[in-house]
């Protein structure tokens, strides 16, 4: 755990988590970024734990579907939450590097919790299809003409252009999948370390997908 996520910040943070109408942005997302983190740390991944888990406590603690600026209010709640601690603008920063899930090649911070926010993507088949009926029941008011094309142009384009070679680390080279596909995750803790190279490029479209 987190060394300043303090028992009356865990209480609050954990209550926001838990919000009824969340359905995939859940304590369960919450753990799965956590276990993710510490996966990494586990494989040698060098980067600042404590910073990234505070960040992954903080970056979706604000919810509210179909709004563009939930990231950004969690930042700025980080801000404020955080206010007696130096670390509140990089957790506030890596908050906010969560909306578009692209981080520059230094950013060892920004990648990891990108990966980690990412990391359903590389579930087992099962975790993955209840993954996607989360996402789908959060956005259940959008249409289905609207829905599956946006969630469909998402995924494929991280097997192409700028993402074709980290495709590889994450699926162990299989071909590209559809929109109801899980990407397949190399089994042993030295190629999962490559998740952190995983920072997508294609992002933005992912938003509605994620």
């Amino acid at each position: 755990m987190a060394e300043h996520l303090t028992e009356e910040l865990r209480e609050d943070l954990l209550a926001r988590w838990s919000e009824a109408h969340r359905k995939h942005h859940t304590v369960t997302h919450l753990h799965e970024m956590l276990d993710a983190i510490g996966l990494l740390v586990e494989s040698g991944v060098v980067f600042d734990r404590e910073a990234v888990e505070l960040a992954a406590w903080f970056h979706d603690a604000i919810y509210e579907i179909g709004r563009d600026d939930n990231e950004d209010r969690s930042a700025e709640l980080a801000r404020e939450l955080l206010a007696s601690l130096p670390i509140r603008d990089e957790v506030a920063r890596l908050a906010l590097v969560t909306k578009t899930h692209k981080v520059a090649d230094d950013d060892a911070n920004g990648a990891v919790l990108c990966d980690a926010d990412l990391s359903v993507l590389g579930s087992d088949a099962l975790r993955y299809r209840t993954y996607a009926a989360a996402v789908r029941e959060e956005y259940a008011e959008i249409p289905d003409e609207v829905f599956k094309p946006a969630r469909a142009s998402g995924l494929p384009r991280c097997w192409t252009g700028s993402c074709s070679t980290r495709q590889r680390a994450v699926s162990g080279g299989s071909s590209s999948p559809d929109a109801t596909s899980p990407r397949r995750s190399p089994s042993s803790p030295a190629s999962r370390i490559h998740l952190r190279h995983f920072s997508l490029a294609c992002g933005e479209s992912l938003r509605i997908c994620r």
